[in-house]
């Protein structure tokens, strides 16, 4: 995973322009070293999604892991940062660069954790897919947006996880995020929200969920008036100061110990909602 993460973050697809199909031909070809196969959809020049999918008995609910973005917010003041922005490098057990923390940590977790459920033999009562978008840090036009107006069959589902949540709220508590501010939410109780609970105490024993409205705007926009229950889930470190969870300002970066945390409560929560 560090390998793939170090690779996104130097292709530098600051949106704009976007030029996100450096890193989304990086993730096909990750997977394919890994024996899945994905199909990608270039919406321009340059710019492209990716989708994967271990096909489901037909017995159950369809879970995405996404939409997950390759693009990264620009960096404004680039001299305030102590390392290159794009150097990706390695200190104290973080990934520091532009774009480790948003997102680039939790599309490398689902990249994984989707080919290790593959490489198990995992076969899920629903479909499970692997959704890697471009343009989230503009207006998804050339995105999720883009995928829905033209391939929404490849994009149906019922649940889906992605950006943002994850991290200690108090003590045993870790926040998930159901809803954006002045957008659609979805349930804070329901089986799939269960599901996120003991994924997570798969790894931290009685730790309890807690919902949160985010105060951004993520891809679940598009996803959630279309009745699809969205979802912000993931792992921190709980050691990961509010310093190092700074989305666009400088000497962003990210806690190995995060990344793989993420990549687990992923491959358990399919596990126990698709099983």
């Amino acid at each position: 995973m560090i390998e793939l993460l170090s690779e996104l973050i130097r292709n530098s697809c600051v949106n704009p322009p976007g030029g996100e199909m450096r890193s989304i031909n990086a993730i096909r070809r990750y997977l394919r070293r890994r024996g899945v196969d994905s199909v990608v959809y270039e919406s321009a020049p340059g710019r492209g999604n990716l989708v994967a999918r271990i096909p489901g008995t037909g017995g159950g609910p369809g879970l995405m892991f996404g939409p997950g973005h390759v693009d990264v917010a620009p960096v404004e003041k680039p001299d305030a940062w102590e390392v290159d922005p794009f150097s990706a490098v390695m200190r104290d057990g973080y990934m520091w660069g532009r774009g480790s923390h948003d997102m680039l940590f939790m599309v490398t977790a689902h990249v994984q954790a989707f080919a290790d459920l593959r490489g198990l033999g995992f076969t899920p009562r629903g479909d499970l897919t692997l959704l890697v978008v471009c343009d989230e840090e503009d207006e998804g036009t050339f995105g999720t947006g883009w995928m829905l107006d033209n391939h929404p069959e490849v994009v149906q589902v019922d649940y889906a996880v992605s950006e943002a949540g994850g991290w200690l709220r108090e003590p045993g508590e870790i926040v998930f995020t159901y809803g954006e501010s002045g957008g659609d939410s979805s349930p804070v109780e329901s089986g799939v929200v269960a599901a996120m609970e003991r994924a997570v105490r798969m790894e931290m024993p009685g730790a309890a969920l807690v919902p949160e409205i985010m105060p951004g705007k993520t891809d679940f926009k598009f996803l959630r008036p279309l009745g699809v229950e969205c979802y912000g889930f993931g792992l921190y470190d709980p050691d990961t100061p509010p310093s190092a969870r700074m989305v666009h300002g400088p000497n962003e970066r990210v806690s190995l110990k995060t990344l793989e945390l993420t990549r687990r409560v992923c491959v358990h929560l399919a596990m126990d909602f698709l099983k």
